[in-house]
């Protein structure tokens, strides 16, 4: 299992397409642009809790399970590890994901005409974040020169260092303090604003959740420059701990097919 790494999905790359737009509908409870109260009156941090709290449970369900975080070892004539195959079973609905974050932060920023974009990259067997998948108004040619991230560039050690002191998302971008410029920065500018997020493998220990590896980072990105708020970090909050749920399932599947 496991294309090119920076090879977008068919189901959520780009600029998306009328018939994948009508297969990826939003969510009933979102409300219209029209109808939302002002953004700086949402109650976010409750619901940032609500979401930590209910990650957190599914955590401890999973509790007797060991967490397993070996990666697929980089096959045979390959210079690119593959992502876990779990992941990889689950691109199609990975996807969706994606796609309704976009949805979610475009309703936001509708006032304000910025669009933006989602990317998920996941840490591979080379211990490099590569990209697994891309939502939302980008140029799709940007698949052909991506780069992973390694784990010693100060925009991950930044983020590390953020989440260690209780903060799971920074706001970043290019030109900002902590952002290591890549290729892409340069082709396209798509990341004057950028909001990226730790997500984390979790373990039990006794009655307390302890924090494992850094295995996913989660970025909304948009051109337009100094668009996110402190508001839009707690949204992206609650996104990480959804992914953070998804992924602590996942790196206990192999235990859990053997428990049935």
């Amino acid at each position: 299992p496991g294309g090119p790494p920076s090879a977008p999905s068919n189901s959520s790359a780009g600029y998306a397409s009328p018939s994948e737009n009508n297969s990826r509908k939003p969510s009933p409870c979102l409300a219209s642009p029209s109808s939302m109260p002002p953004f700086s009156s949402l109650g976010w941090t409750p619901m940032h809790h609500f979401i930590h709290f209910t990650r957190d449970v599914c955590v401890r369900m999973l509790s007797d399970q060991p967490l397993n975080d070996a990666l697929p070892a980089i096959a045979g004539g390959r210079d690119v590890p593959p992502a876990h195959p779990v992941m990889e079973h689950f691109r199609p609905a990975i996807g969706t994901i994606l796609n309704t974050i976009v949805d979610v932060f475009n309703r936001l920023l509708v006032e304000s005409g910025a669009k933006v974009w989602v990317s998920l990259r996941d840490r591979r067997a080379d211990g490099k974040f590569h990209t697994f998948d891309r939502a939302g108004f980008y140029n799709p040619n940007r698949a052909g020169t991506s780069q992973p991230l390694e784990e010693n560039w100060a925009t991950i050690q930044l983020l590390k260092e953020r989440f260690s002191s209780g903060d799971c998302v920074i706001m970043t971008g290019i030109g900002k303090k902590g952002w290591h410029q890549l290729q892409n920065d340069g082709i396209y500018e798509e990341n004057k604003s950028v909001l990226m997020g730790a997500v984390i493998a979790k373990e039990v220990k006794g009655d307390l959740i302890t924090n494992g590896p850094l295995c996913w980072v989660l970025c909304v990105n948009s051109a337009t420059p100094d668009i996110f708020t402190a508001s839009h970090k707690r949204i992206l909050q609650g996104c990480n701990d959804s992914l953070s749920a998804i992924l602590n399932v996942m790196l206990r599947s192999t235990q859990l097919k053997k428990r049935k």
